[in-house]
């Protein structure tokens, strides 16, 4: 009855044998498959529903994932479906999902998934099926799902009723044709009993809803919703987080509007991952000066509910207005009048503001200024005016400002100094900038020398060195002694000293206290550290409040050598011309040899007259009283030498007085005495001819 025979011939063996026939079975009559069928068995133990906790609620939005864990002797390919029954109920297909079983192109088990009815949304692209390496009939399947927003209502019990989840497995029927399976396994997922939440609240745990304003940080969301002060027109933040109302599940993003205000304005925005939101908003100026926003939930999707035991609110009082600047001064100096460049550098300054809603004492106003020369910028900054008192509203503002930037910046009485405010008052409304900015100041001084007045070419200003022609290295003082013309204050006197290139550089200064109408002395000290023979220029520069006021050119030092004298001036003197030295020896030596001729000469001459002298000396007299012109003596001696040089002595005695009337007084006598040969009457009728000859 079969296609024909299995072993084309009968006497061959037919089988599977090396060498036999290989049996045709495509001639047989029937074929029929045995097998043993296996019931599938469920693995509670590691099936669960993942991202729930037992007990808890599930809720719409939030993507779950069902971990079922099965086996089946008979192999993956004998498992037909398996039903998931979130209500608990197999018969409810509505609140089910099926999950089927089929080959990839690498034949390894892939899950088609699908949901009973539009409660619940699958996904097939996340959701996987494994099979355990040691063992192929372990099954684990990984299937994505999440509730929707249109779930029954009737599950959702606010926890006090549960829900057991239910597993279905079914595997393929036992004989072919068939359409019933051939084994069911139940079981229901007994750790994760559930309840509906669809409904949201906001959190508001203390500091979990922020009302911050940007300016400052401030936060004026507070649980006892009390009033706080803001300006209008500054910027606020809201930021908070929105849960499901049962449990701390975050909010879906993007399932619902949060809205802030009232009825007049209001501000939306939606939420973000983890049920956070945030919105930016500027404080309107409202004509009541007062705001109560409010936090609410809008467009909320199906039939959830906004669960929010209190509603939060936000309460502002807006202060709409900007304070007022009423008087500036610097150093009790009205704007516009004369500024002293000496207190420059410690200037007072006193600030008078009014605001209604006062300022805050941790924000003080910053008073800001420039110098300027014309159009032209000299130094600019800024100083905050911390100490504050406030009286009423009107509120003190006082600080101290130095223009000089602690010296670096030299004023001159041709400056003028602007001013102008920033800062805000305690609800953060700034000063006004119109007539208070750099390009308008609120005030503005000029800078002028109200101190002392010195006129160092006034006729009445003595200057004069103590020694105008020192020796080198000699200190001298400068006396100076100028009337002051003007008022007290500090004057410096600065004596400069010429250097090479036509500059000038300090020697020294003194600071002194000027009295009104008194005269300020001083003297400056200096050194003359030239060589001898030079003149050293100097020049006298007086300040007022590091003002230059005048200067004057004073008379040059002369500096001149030391006088020496004794034996320090013989040593210089041999150390400057040894040969003038020798000269003066030989000249000493000539002089010596000239007089002890003339005292040889002489004693010869002597002895030859024997006594004539007393005879010829009475005819000298008479010639004399016959006034006759007295002959020269020793006419033909030859010339005595000069005398040696003079060297001490004692004081020669007076001579006498003429014996004749009518003759002059003979001559003083030398140092050393009677020339030698010579007797005093001699000396008394012939002393003049020897001091006249030796004068030839």
């Amino acid at each position: 009855m079969g296609k024909g025979p299995v072993c084309p011939d009968s006497t061959i063996s037919c089988g599977y044998a090396p060498g036999e026939t290989v049996p045709d079975w495509d001639n047989d009559l029937g074929t029929y498959k045995i097998r043993v069928e296996f019931e599938p068995e469920l693995d509670l133990d590691n099936s669960t529903i993942l991202g729930h906790d037992d007990k808890a609620p599930l809720h719409p939005g939030i993507p779950y994932s069902a971990q079922i864990v099965l086996s089946d002797r008979n192999g993956w390919q004998d498992i037909q479906y398996v039903q998931l029954a979130l209500g608990g109920d197999y018969e409810d297909e509505d609140t089910s999902l099926f999950i089927s079983l089929m080959a990839d192109e690498d034949g390894m088990p892939t899950a088609i998934m699908e949901a009973g009815s539009s409660y619940i949304a699958v996904s097939n692209l996340y959701s996987s099926v494994s099979i355990d390496e040691n063992n192929n009939s372990i099954i684990k399947i990984l299937a994505r799902f999440q509730l929707t927003w249109t779930f029954p209502e009737l599950f959702d019990t606010n926890g006090e009723n549960r829900i057991i989840p239910k597993v279905l497995v079914t595997d393929l029927p036992c004989n072919d044709g068939e359409v019933t399976p051939c084994f069911e396994a139940k079981a229901g997922l007994g750790n994760d009993a559930w309840s509906l939440d669809n409904d949201f609240r906001f959190d508001t745990m203390d500091g979990h809803i922020r009302a911050v304003e940007l300016r400052d940080g401030t936060n004026h969301y507070n649980n006892e919703f009390s009033e706080t002060l803001i300006g209008a027109g500054q910027a606020l933040r809201v930021t908070g987080r929105v849960l499901f109302s049962e449990d701390d599940t975050p909010a879906p993003a993007g399932a619902f509007d949060v809205v802030f205000g009232d009825y007049d304005y209001q501000w939306r925005t939606s939420t973000r991952d983890g049920g956070e939101f945030s919105l930016d908003l500027l404080i309107p100026s409202v004509r009541s000066g007062h705001l109560d926003l409010r936090l609410d939930l809008d467009d909320l999707p199906g039939i959830a509910l906004d669960e929010t035991p209190i509603i939060p609110r936000v309460r502002l009082a807006v202060d709409s207005s900007r304070p007022t600047i009423s008087a500036i001064s610097l150093n009790e100096v009205s704007p516009g009048d004369p500024l002293s460049i000496g207190d420059a550098g410690d200037l007072l300054v006193m600030l008078e503001t009014l605001d209604d809603y006062g300022f805050n004492l941790d924000e003080p106003a910053v008073l800001h200024y420039r110098v300027r020369a014309g159009e032209a910028e000299i130094s600019r900054g800024s100083v905050p005016l911390p100490d504050t008192t406030p009286f009423g509203e009107q509120f003190f503002w006082t600080g101290y400002l130095d223009l000089t930037d602690a010296g670096a910046t030299m004023l001159l009485p041709s400056y003028m100094v602007d001013v102008w405010v920033s800062g805000s008052d305690d609800a953060g409304n700034p000063f006004d900038t119109m007539d208070n900015s750099l390009l308008t100041p609120i005030a503005s001084w000029p800078l002028a020398l109200l101190g002392p007045s010195l006129d160092l070419s006034h006729e009445d200003t003595m200057i004069s060195w103590s020694n105008p022609s020192p020796v080198e290295g000699e200190a001298v003082n400068l006396n100076v002694a100028v009337l002051n013309q003007g008022g007290k204050g500090d004057v410096a006197y600065v004596l400069q000293r010429a250097v090479e290139g036509g500059f000038w550089a300090e020697v020294v200064r003194v600071d002194v206290v000027a009295s009104a109408g008194a005269f300020v002395e001083v003297q400056l000290g200096t050194v003359a550290d030239v060589p001898q023979g030079q003149s050293v220029e100097y020049r006298l520069v007086v300040l007022v409040d590091e003002v230059e006021m005048d200067r004057r050119t004073v008379d040059p030092l002369i500096v001149k050598g030391e006088t020496v004298r004794d034996g320090d001036a013989l040593a210089q003197q041999a150390s400057e011309s040894t040969f003038a030295i020798v000269l003066y020896l030989v000249a000493l030596l000539s002089l010596s040899l000239a007089m002890w001729m003339l005292v040889m000469n002489r004693r010869i001459r002597t002895e030859g007259l024997e006594g004539g002298i007393s005879d010829e000396t009475q005819s000298v007299v008479d010639e004399m009283n016959s006034k006759k012109e007295v002959p020269e003596v020793f006419s033909n001696e030859p010339q005595q030498p000069p005398a040696p040089a003079p060297q001490p002595a004692p004081v020669a005695a007076p001579a006498p007085s003429p014996t004749v009337p009518g003759q002059r007084a003979p001559p003083p006598l030398p140092p050393t005495g009677l020339p030698e040969g010579w007797t005093q009457e001699q000396w008394n009728h012939f002393g003049w001819q020897y001091v006249e000859s030796m004068m030839k």
